[in-house]
């Protein structure tokens, strides 16, 4: 009976030790581009300024912060100070939700659609939360960082722990991008709560990325978990755009050392980068550490210039240039809409002038190369 009361008489301590000093649910009229939150009385303001019709915007639309094809610069919304005087750490989330058919980061302007992330201490510069990703290529976020991208449908965000060194004022930015009339972010419940971190999901003693035999093999060992639904593996030819090669699933809660372990029978040739995702039952997920693999074949591709504007070479041997294709980072085999100024035995001069700018691939049979056109 006693140990019993204690545990109840410590968690009531902790709950104490929380408070909430932001939340914002976005009950204000249709079409309001400011307001005040729910908690402190802290104003905020939407602006889109890529807006180029009536129906282009960033505003409160039935009980949420929603964005309709924003374009670029990318839309913002902005909060005044949040007293922060009292805390030693912070957690911020909030609910993403999306409809219409997003393009992932790199894709370039006029497609790239993304929720962008940052918070600002006592008027400082702005910083991306530590589990935000890179979000590369043309029109990128401000930070150059995104917390989602692509078509995620839903996702309850929750920021990492942010420990404060002092600090007196909090100031929260979220961007949205979208580049259709069909497209559409939806931003609701935004939280900032005080001393109240949740524990963290998984806690990650290593993870490794290894080449063995032409294949890599992944690894990675946890020293607990608490409501782990599953591991997802990514790779990324350039630590910005990320793909889904696998996924693993999670021990639930353990207090128990777990290993784990997967492989890529098929990585990429060259340097390549892998990340865990690691998501809870709940849908809150973060990311690991990137680490990076070098497979060579020893077959060596020259492209140049790069990035290009016009025109572009592609020097190599005569085998790997026979099928060699290029491809939008959306997957589009654009190969078709290029003309060959020059082909030789082993060069190519490509005319790039009438696709769209941003990031391509070169692909030949062994390697797969980096293109960006501006």
């Amino acid at each position: 009976m006693k140990v019993t009361s204690l545990i109840a008489f410590l968690f009531v301590i902790s709950l104490a030790n929380s408070q909430i000093l932001f939340t914002e649910s976005f009950n204000e009229s249709d079409g309001s581009t400011t307001g005040i939150d729910n908690t402190g009385g802290v104003n905020w303001v939407a602006i889109c300024p890529g807006s180029i019709a009536s129906t282009d915007y960033f505003h409160v639309q039935n009980g949420r912060l929603e964005a309709r094809d924003t374009n670029g610069p990318a839309a913002s919304w902005t909060t005044s100070d949040i007293d922060i005087t009292s805390c030693n750490s912070l957690e911020i989330s909030f609910t993403i939700s999306e409809s219409g058919t997003m393009e992932a980061c790199g894709t370039g302007c006029n497609s790239a659609d993304f929720i962008a992330f940052e918070y600002s201490i006592d008027g400082g510069s702005w910083i991306s939360p530590g589990n935000a990703y890179s979000c590369g290529g043309a029109c990128p976020p401000s930070s150059g960082m995104a917390i989602a991208d692509d078509d995620i449908t839903s996702m309850n965000y929750v920021s990492d722990c942010i420990s404060l060194g002092g600090g007196s004022n909090l100031r929260l930015r979220i961007e949205a991008q979208c580049w259709a009339g069909s497209e559409y972010w939806r931003i609701d419940d935004v939280t900032v709560s005080c001393d109240g971190c949740s524990t963290l999901p998984v806690e990650l003693a290593s993870f490794t990325a290894t080449e063995e035999n032409g294949n890599v093999q992944l690894e990675w060992e946890t020293i607990s978990e608490e409501n782990n639904d599953f591991f997802t593996i990514e790779r990324s030819l350039d630590a910005a755009i990320w793909q889904s090669i696998g996924k693993v699933d999670g021990a639930g809660t353990t207090q128990k050392t777990h290993n784990y372990d997967t492989l890529d029978r098929n990585p990429l040739k060259g340097t390549s980068y892998y990340r865990l995702k690691q998501t809870d039952f709940n849908g809150n997920f973060k990311y690991s550490d990137v680490r990076s693999v070098n497979i060579d074949n020893g077959v060596h591709i020259l492209i140049y210039p790069n990035p290009a504007t016009s025109t572009v070479t592609v020097q190599g041997d005569a085998g790997s240039l026979n099928a060699i294709r290029v491809m939008s980072a959306a997957g589009q085999d654009v190969t078709e809409k290029l003309s060959q100024l020059s082909s030789e035995k082993k060069m190519i001069v490509f005319d790039i002038s009438e696709i769209p700018r941003g990031v391509y691939f070169v692909k030949t049979l062994e390697s797969t190369h980096k293109l960006t056109k501006l």
